[in-house]
């Protein structure tokens, strides 16, 4: 019923709109062609002016004898359509000179024999213009004599200096233009006019058999607003039906010099989408009163599913916290017990429990921070060239210790048909591995075995599929359990989270993964029986065809007569860069905010080899620093005249916890060369100092 009640406004509201439209269109309509019909005569009135004043004055300056001539050229120029004046038959007048016999001029290339019972003076032009004197007179339109069409004649009386009349001048224009214009008049299609004289007569209609016909003919379906025509009154929005049968909408308008400018528009065609709108509504009315319905039935469905993903945040959040803070209990448990030791095995042994719980913190919240980015749109994979045999003992390592702890039996096996070196993101690809080994690793019992298999699939077109499974002989996982697995929030069975921990994101970021590397993963288990995880990915085979060896880790010495510059506000961070570069004799100077940093360079720009920028620091930040450092830098170029030591610039490292893609981003906008993420990966920090360092 509410549908009802809105589909009948709304059809009244278009209706509304539709016949506003229409009425202001109509009026507008109108308004533009009477406006080209009044150019044209005004045009027409202007030629007959010029031509009456030229006339008179060569009578008046005894030059009649060239009168004949001139109207010849005039009329000759006027009709050829040089003037511009395509609309006019020719020029012409009766003229009353002294000493001489009245005469009647016109073109002499007009074939025409004046009729001898013709009398010029009883002709309604001259009559006209004898009453009016001075004044350009219309005469209705009327049919002309040579070429069977309607025109009217424009007719102008002349004096002389002391008011004697000289003559009549005329001019002959024909109406097919002005009623073409009319006809053509429409406000849509199949719409049209039509022009009547001032005494109803039809000299332009679209049906040409309507021609000379009159309004108030009785034969016509326009004689019922005869009334209104006689009265001189305009007709505004009226129905009626045309020549064609037709229902149409009247619009019409008197005009200065009486003529009756008339409109006709279909009246289906211009309500046409009022009433389609009015059947779109209706279908839409049933459409949505059958969506509502099933909405209403289901909404019952969604409110439990909404409490239940409720239930299942919570849930997530309580593991959460457990996973958070059973870590975060070690390191400040262990940091306490280890100030208290004595001996350095037992120190040694805290230091080593805080670094692997600070790993596995480490992983959470990097587990975290990566379904943030998923749920952003913003996850991206790289593309670098790796040793894919390399990159999975890597990965198996660090679930090694857990292994081995339970006595496990780990066997891995590589295909020989899968190339050593593959282009891809080897660093997502063992973060899939590590989540898959360590899950297996995790659910397991003690003694048990877990197996990873690398085959080769297939290649096409330079791109190589390969498999990875990595099966266990563990706990097994139900069918309704393997459901829950793959979502977001949720884990295969809360006890069993409870007793062995985990977030429940491992798997959801596997899947992710490995879908954006163009594969695919897939589970085969069975309570009691064990495990097996499957995937695929896709990779380009690499440019080195044997595996280089592992560089050493060693880096003594390495980057002696190197000096750096550290911008850094966090005196426990300087301390561990300190610690870091100090095996390296690598020389290194400490500040504490952007502004320092940019003294220091300014001071001593070929002081320093490179700089490592942090980004958020007091009185300026990092981003500010840098740009002042490369403003520096240009207005050396320009008025220095010796060679510094950077040409290119210092390169200036960015060294911050802001870790996302649009952060790096808006670290290279502000001139830095490259990225470190915090907290520090040992390996990437040497390896960045590398890039830039050099070995001399």
């Amino acid at each position: 019923m509410s549908f009802a009640v809105m589909v009948t406004l709304s059809y009244r509201f278009n209706s509304h709109t539709v016949r506003e439209n229409l009425l202001k269109n109509a009026d507008n309509l109108l308004s533009f062609t009477h406006e080209q019909i009044e150019s044209e005569l005004i045009a027409s009135k202007m030629m007959l002016g010029s031509f009456s004043q030229t006339v008179r004055q060569m009578i008046l300056d005894n030059n009649s004898d060239d009168l004949q001539h001139y109207i010849n050229v005039i009329s000759s120029y006027v009709i050829s359509g040089e003037s511009g004046l395509k609309n006019i038959n020719g020029l012409y007048g009766y003229f009353e000179i002294t000493g001489k016999d009245e005469i009647f001029l016109y073109y002499e290339n007009l074939v025409w024999e004046q009729p001898e019972d013709l009398s010029i003076t009883e002709l309604p032009w001259y009559k006209a213009a004898i009453a009016n004197c001075g004044v350009i007179m219309e005469t209705q339109p009327y049919m002309d004599y040579f070429t069977g069409e309607y025109i009217i004649t424009y007719s102008r009386c002349m004096h002389d200096y002391d008011d004697k009349r000289i003559g009549v001048a005329c001019i002959d224009v024909p109406l097919n233009k002005i009623g073409g214009i009319a006809v053509n008049a429409a406000l849509i299609e199949g719409g049209y006019g039509s022009l009547a004289s001032q005494d109803l007569t039809m000299f332009a209609h679209a049906n040409p058999a309507y021609v000379g016909r009159r309004m108030d003919d009785p034969g016509l379906h326009i004689s019922q607003f005869a009334d209104d025509f006689l009265q001189g009154r305009n007709i505004y929005e009226r129905s009626m039906k045309n020549w064609k049968g037709e229902e149409v909408i009247v619009f019409t308008r008197v005009l200065p010099n009486g003529w009756h400018l008339i409109l006709l528009t279909p009246k289906k065609l211009y309500y046409h989408s009022t009433d389609e709108m009015l059947i779109i509504l209706c279908i839409l009315g049933a459409i949505f009163a059958a969506a509502l319905i099933i909405v209403l039935v289901r909404i019952e469905s969604a409110k439990e599913k909404a409490g239940e993903k409720n239930k299942q945040k919570s849930a997530f959040l309580e593991t959460m916290s457990h996973e958070i803070r059973t870590p975060m209990n070690a390191i400040i448990g262990m940091t306490y017990i280890g100030k208290s030791a004595n001996d350095v095995p037992r120190k040694d042994y805290c230091l080593e429990r805080i670094e692997n719980s600070s790993q596995h913190l480490l992983t959470v919240i990097n587990d975290v921070l990566d379904m943030s980015k998923i749920e952003a749109n913003m996850f991206e994979l790289s593309n670098d060239e790796f040793d894919f045999e390399k990159m999975l003992q890597r990965a198996i390592s660090i679930v090694r210790m857990c292994a081995e702890e339970k006595k496990q039996t780990i066997t891995v096996n590589i295909d020989k048909s899968i190339p050593r070196s593959l282009i891809g993101d080897d660093q997502r690809l063992a973060q899939v591995i590590v989540n898959l080994f360590g899950n297996a690793v995790k659910f397991t019992q003690e003694g048990g075995a877990i197996k990873l298999d690398a085959r080769f699939v297939k290649e096409e077109d330079d791109i190589h599929t390969i498999q990875v499974t990595v099966s266990d002989n563990g706990i097994g996982i139900s069918g309704e359990q393997q459901k829950q697995l793959f979502r977001t929030f949720q884990q295969a069975d809360s006890k069993v989270a409870r007793k062995y921990g985990g977030t429940g994101l491992g798997l959801v970021l596997s899947r992710y993964i490995v879908e954006l590397m163009g594969g695919k993963i897939q589970l085969e288990s069975e309570p009691g029986k064990g495990s097996s995880f499957s995937f695929t990915f896709k990779a380009i085979r690499g440019s080195r065809k044997n595996a280089d060896l592992d560089e050493k880790t060693d880096y003594s010495g390495i980057f002696s007569g190197y000096r750096i510059l550290l911008a850094e506000d966090v005196v426990i961070n300087r301390e561990i860069i300190e610690v870091l570069v100090e095996p390296t004799l690598l020389e290194m100077d400490c500040v504490s905010d952007g502004a320092e940093a940019v003294a220091m360079f300014a001071k001593s720009p070929d002081r320093y080899d490179l700089i490592l920028m942090d980004v958020q620091m007091p009185k300026m930040d990092g981003y500010k620093a840098t740009r002042k450092i490369r403003e520096f830098e240009d207005d050396l170029k320009t008025h220095a005249s010796e060679t510094h030591k950077h040409p290119h610039g210092i390169p200036v490292i960015a060294m911050t916890a802001n870790i996302f893609r649009e952060d790096i981003e808006r670290c290279k906008e502000a001139g830095m060369n490259d990225h470190l993420g915090k907290p520090l990966d040992v390996e990437e920090f040497y390896a960045m100092m590398r890039k830039y360092l050099p070995k001399k």
